[in-house]
């Protein structure tokens, strides 16, 4: 097993969010999600919502795996590579911010109308939650375990996916970080 990623740990946390928020209002386009990517960067630029650079980066690796899941297509790859090489080169560097324009403006040439529908929320939600799970059982077993209780929880319909708090458990991680 590889060692944990707190970014990673983050990353899969927000993606789970943002399929939450998608589950929601029944499906959302690809252009929405680079807009409330930018919106939630553009909150945490301010200095008072830190979780929110992580649910941005939630965003763009949504409509990343949604570009890739369509591996047929030569232009949605390179999309996909793109927003990629954004999403980690702000997490890499605090001082880069994603050229969301532009992206947005590669969304609407070549996936106009694309919708993500044909979802299987449920599977996509689980799987990110234990991909939390796994980043961190290694180093941070407390932290796993916070994280596993709560999809059990959803398990055994003790409560529902929009009732778990993922800001409040990527600001744990982020505590970790801070130590």
């Amino acid at each position: 097993m590889r060692n944990s990623c707190l970014n990673c740990t983050r990353k899969h946390l927000s993606i789970a969010h943002v399929l939450v928020f998608e589950k929601t209002f029944q499906g959302t386009d690809l252009l929405t999600h680079i807009g409330q990517a930018e919106v939630l960067f553009d909150e945490f630029l301010t200095g008072d919502y830190d979780a929110h650079f992580w649910l941005s980066v939630g965003h763009l690796a949504r409509v990343e795996n949604y570009l890739y899941s369509n591996y047929k297509v030569k232009d949605f790859i390179e999309l996909a590579d793109l927003i990629r090489k954004e999403r980690v080169k702000a997490i890499d560097d605090e001082d880069y911010r994603p050229n969301f324009l532009l992206l947005s403006k590669k969304i609407n040439q070549i996936a106009k109308n694309t919708n993500i529908d044909n979802i299987d929320y449920e599977s996509g939600i689980k799987g990110n939650m234990l991909e939390a799970v796994e980043e961190t059982i290694k180093e941070y077993p407390t932290l796993s375990k916070k994280i596993f209780a709560q999809y059990l929880d959803v398990m055994k319909h003790k409560k529902s996916w929009e009732e778990i708090d993922f800001l409040k458990l990527i600001e744990k991680v982020s505590e970790l970080e801070e130590e």
